[in-house]
């Protein structure tokens, strides 16, 4: 099924590797993509009057992008250059070229050079399974200096939980480094492939083949063919890094040294189960594909269609897509090999498969339910965990970067979280009746710590993931708790909305880093939605108005605000990153007719049913 090939150059500073992504069996269709909005009305103040006045829509203020990123230069064969259809296949590559530059920060040039054709650059033909193919370059470089240059590059929170968890002594005398992938950690490992797919005597890191033999589709949704948008990122993470020795060398590769079996033992073979983790086995983030007759590198992939739709799929499907995005498990792995993530120090609120995106669910208390839409392939699951008078905590508790269903039963003082990587659970007590559950991550470890909020003290319990138990107090024994990362340090702070101000609400931030961040913004019968609109990576002081539907988002950048109307009295706010673009969208879910509304900062309106009658969605759970 694979066109796996292996040749070796006569000298071993560097290595040539062929691998191919494989097709499967059966389709999948796309998800619908809604036309986009175009608004462009804002309006800049101090107040916020209780009714309408001269408030507009809002204009979405465009994710901070690094003024240089990485670069891959660009290169397209003749293959492209003369193909009917040549425009389109350009445009889909340097839509994804332009990904990469913004999704990761090295000042470091990646040179690939880009084809479509039915044979491998030397020539021999493609096999028959393949969609795409990829050549690269690998050096060989002694274990002490790729790990010296990966800690030494630690910039990330994820490099620093994944440097904690390197092996004490080396676990093979060598290191194979992707020529890329070592420039981004300081070493010298130039790009020597030449347009024939031979090494030395040439420029190129890697050269890209996307098979013409197959039904690729160009732009999106791809409906009955392959995604080329997705195999074209899977061939490029495999020319910056990614993929494994097993079964082709006798020493690892960067990612091997976060395969795992369990907590504290790695798996570096074939044998039972592989998984990737950075924390030393105790997160599992995704499964490593163990037949041999793929990449064992890539992840597992499942029938058509398929569950888990990554890009790393060591198998695609017909109409399935996927993309290289904020902590999905490719960006993951390419952040702790090496390269500078731009990514958020905070996870995607709510996201159930882990796709980087917010997904649609509700909790249904009569039942005990958990239904939700997943965003990356359009399948829904449910779940029945909890009872009617449980009050719903999800969150990402054990840091693989989905969403953990868990409830806090008031009665017991009891948390139980059924884990997103096998749908077992744990349960612990912290609390008792009476208390404001609120976890998030207060300690910057990627783990959302159990917390409550104790209103006849004023006292916020938070139970550390790394260790011990934070109690302080902060506010009123009136205030409404609210937690969101207000100063960007990558740690969650405690927060009130106090409704009864001096001279209307107020707003009283312990930043983690220091000082306390007080401000007037909104009434009393607003209700408070903090998260970052504007794609700062700080939090903006944000609140619904239900009298009128509108929003009001305080920028964390100039303390200047803007407000719009999206929602009407009745509606349930449910803020969250809905396409993934590192902003907050404003949603609601009305729940007279079970719809979603949501106004997507880079992709348009959603317009969605989902749920029923006495529902609660589950974005708002921590809004009151």
């Amino acid at each position: 099924m694979n066109s796996l090939s292996l040749h070796t150059a006569t000298a071993l500073t560097s290595i040539l590797i062929s691998l191919s992504l494989l097709q499967p069996a059966t389709a999948q269709n796309d998800n619908v993509v809604f036309a986009a909005d175009t608004g462009t009305g804002k309006t800049i103040g101090t107040n916020i009057p209780a009714n309408r006045g001269s408030i507009v829509r809002q204009a979405h203020l465009p994710r901070p992008q690094p003024s240089t990123g990485l670069t891959i230069n660009a290169t397209f064969d003749a293959s492209i250059m003369t193909n009917p259809n040549a425009e389109a296949i350009q445009a889909c590559i340097n839509r994804v070229v332009e990904m990469y530059r913004t999704q990761f920060k090295d000042d470091v040039t990646v040179s690939i050079l880009f084809r479509y054709s039915t044979t491998q650059p030397n020539g021999s033909p493609l096999g028959s399974g393949s969609i795409g193919v990829a050549n690269y370059v690998i050096y060989s470089v002694p274990w002490n200096s790729y790990v010296g240059g990966l800690q030494s590059d630690a910039k990330t929170t994820a490099d620093v939980t994944a440097n904690a968890s390197l092996p004490g002594s080396a676990l093979t005398s060598l290191t194979y480094v992707a020529s890329s992938n070592g420039r981004a950690i300081g070493l010298s490992t130039p790009g020597t492939m030449t347009a024939g797919g031979t090494i030395p005597g040439g420029t190129f890191d890697g050269i890209v083949t996307l098979n013409s033999a197959q039904a690729l589709s160009f732009t999106r949704p791809a409906n009955g063919n392959y995604d080329a948008q997705k195999v074209l990122q899977h061939e490029i993470n495999e020319i910056l890094g990614m993929g494994s020795y097993i079964n082709i060398f006798p020493n690892v590769r960067p990612a091997d040294i976060f395969s795992w079996s369990s907590p504290g033992t790695r798996n570096l073979t074939t044998s039972g189960s592989r998984y990737f983790s950075i924390d030393g086995g105790v997160s599992r983030i995704v499964d490593f594909n163990q037949d041999p007759m793929g990449d064992l590198g890539d992840w597992l992939s499942g029938s058509c269609p398929n569950p888990d739709p990554y890009v790393q799929n060591s198998s695609t499907c017909p109409g399935e897509y996927a993309d290289v995005m904020d902590w999905t498990p490719e960006e993951i792995t390419l952040d702790v090999i090496g390269y500078d993530s731009t990514a958020p120090v905070s996870k995607t609120p709510f996201d159930v498969d882990g796709d980087g995106r917010t997904d649609l669910a509700i909790y249904r208390p009569a039942a005990g339910e958990w239904w939700y839409l997943k965003s990356n392939n359009g399948s829904n699951g449910a779940v029945q965990f909890g009872t009617l008078d449980d009050t719903i905590t999800p969150a990402d508790f054990t840091g693989d970067g989905r969403l953990d269903l868990a409830f806090f039963r008031p009665a017991s003082g009891f948390w139980y979280v059924l884990r997103s990587e096998d749908r077992t659970f744990f349960a612990f007590p912290f609390g008792m009746n009476g208390d404001v559950p609120l976890p998030a991550d207060y300690d910057g470890d990627l783990k959302a710590d159990p917390t409550i909020f104790r209103p006849s003290t004023a006292t916020w319990y938070i139970s550390n993931s790394s260790g011990g138990t934070t109690i302080q107090q902060f506010g009123l024994t009136t205030d409404a708790p609210v937690s969101s990362d207000f100063d960007g340090d990558g740690k969650a702070d405690i927060a009130v909305f106090r409704r009864a101000g001096t001279n209307g609400a107020e707003w009283w931030v312990q930043k983690s880093s220091g000082g306390v961040f007080a401000a007037q913004f909104g009434t009393a019968s607003d209700y408070p939605v903090p998260s970052d609109y504007t794609g700062d990576r700080q939090a903006d002081i944000a609140l619904w108005r239900p009298s009128t539907g509108e929003w009001f988002v305080l920028r964390s950048q100039d303390l200047t605000y803007y407000a719009f109307p999206f929602g009407t009295f009745g509606d349930k706010p449910a803020p969250g990153d809905y396409d993934g673009d590192g902003m907050t969208d404003a949603a609601i879910f009305r729940p007279s007719t079970s719809i979603w509304y949501v106004n997507r900062s880079t992709a348009g309106y959603l317009i969605q049913p989902f749920g029923s009658t006495g529902d609660q969605p589950v974005p708002s759970a921590y809004i009151k």
